[in-house]
């Protein structure tokens, strides 16, 4: 496998993230999953606002993932997060994916008691 350049934000302001995870790199979070849009794994750039109620995330760069579904393993997300993080030099990491799937349903929660 291999990893290429992705489109320009411009180019794809927004795409749907599924299998997808949560980490965290010093104090920044990013994710990892399927990018379903493209159909490849995908490294996002570091999150900067995330709306658990919609399942949208921004990210540094200025695009937007939407999360589908449960968070999950895909085999192609998890090559490519190895290797951004050898890109990188990144070795100690945290996993916050229950983090941002408890505060996904705490949102679900409290819309639904709305209805």
């Amino acid at each position: 496998m291999t990893i290429w350049k992705v489109a320009s934000v411009p180019e794809q302001p927004e795409l749907v993230l599924k299998r997808w995870r949560a980490y965290e790199v010093e104090d920044l979070r990013f994710l990892v999953g399927w990018n379903a849009t493209d159909g490849e794994g995908r490294v996002s750039t570091y999150v900067a606002s995330f709306d658990p109620a919609l399942r949208r995330v921004e990210t540094g760069s200025g695009r937007v993932y939407k999360l589908s579904g449960p968070p999950g393993h895909d085999n192609d997300a998890d090559y490519t997060w190895t290797r951004w993080k050898r890109m990188h030099g990144v070795s100690d990491v945290r996993d916050v994916t229950d983090e941002v799937w408890s505060a996904i349903l705490a949102a679900s929660d409290k819309n639904a008691g709305k209805n």
